[in-house]
């Protein structure tokens, strides 16, 4: 008679606790990310808050930080939220932070405040993946092509060659990094404002407590549509500080619109407009 494997009793308890060290084998990527970090000089790729201060609560190392980063960058995690909630899950992030959990909005402002300096660090990242023939399959989750051994004509690389994969490089970690702040914007599904109260002040009212609600909910940046025709609301949106940055297809069930994308990546600089 067939019997299945028996899973482990939840409630067992281990004579000698598991070490965390002993769920990450020893050729396991994340082991890379963690000795490349462990030797960079912060300082000297321009990340912000390098020394501890002396006062107040005390907040996470820029290393620490990036480590999170770089693996959300070879994993697809594109969003704050995402990596919040994979460093409290994903047995490879806790040995990497060493079981640290950065709330989201904390890993949002480290890479509003340190973005160009993320960069240059998975530039290097990649490149030194790429030196020690690491690069392939899903060692970088973007660029996961293979350096060639062969040197024929068809397989050498040139100088040409090597720019455009650079190139390349930095145009998919800029991306990822868009990604990551276009995730962690709101969106401003819709505002209507009666037309016996227009041109009193509703709409600033209106905009500002949404915004508001946004910033203290975590969010970065901010969103919305509107239709192209509607003008009277574009000029508001303009009068602002919106610009349109593109169009997009609303289709319905029995409608189809035009809409203009006016976004805000500063939710602090709208609301205190709305002040002055």
């Amino acid at each position: 008679m067939g019997r299945f494997v028996e899973a482990a009793d939840r409630h067992q308890a281990s004579f000698l606790p598991a070490c965390l060290e002993d769920y990450v084998d020893a050729d396991n990527p994340v082991r890379i990310i963690d000795a490349f970090i462990d030797e960079l000089e912060m300082a000297e790729l321009g990340f912000a808050r390098v020394q501890p201060a002396p006062t107040g609560r005390p907040g996470y190392a820029p290393g620490t930080m990036l480590k999170l980063y770089v693996y959300g960058y070879l994993h697809q995690l594109t969003s704050s939220r995402k990596l919040e909630r994979e460093a409290s899950r994903n047995i490879e992030l806790m040995w990497l932070t060493g079981k640290l959990v950065p709330d989201f909005k904390t890993i949002a402002d480290f890479r509003r405040d340190n973005a160009g300096a993320i960069q240059i660090a998975c530039q290097r990242f990649v490149a030194i993946c790429r030196a020690l023939g690491l690069v392939g399959g899903g060692m970088v989750a973007i660029d996961g092509s293979r350096l060639r051994a062969v040197n024929t004509h068809e397989k050498n690389y040139t100088k040409g060659k090597l720019a455009r994969r650079k190139a390349h490089v930095e145009e998919s970690i800029a991306r990822y990094l868009a990604e990551l702040e276009e995730a962690d914007s709101g969106e401003i599904f819709a505002v209507y404002v009666d037309p016996l109260c227009q041109r009193r002040g509703v709409g600033r009212l209106l905009i500002t407590a949404l915004a508001q609600h946004l910033k203290e909910s975590g969010y970065q940046g901010a969103a919305l549509a509107v239709v192209a025709g509607n003008h009277t609301a574009i000029s508001f949106y303009q009068s602002l500080g919106g610009v349109c940055v593109g169009k997009a297809t609303d289709v319905g069930p029995i409608w189809k619109s035009e809409n203009i994308i006016f976004p805000w990546n500063d939710l602090t600089r709208l609301t205190e407009s709305f002040r002055e």
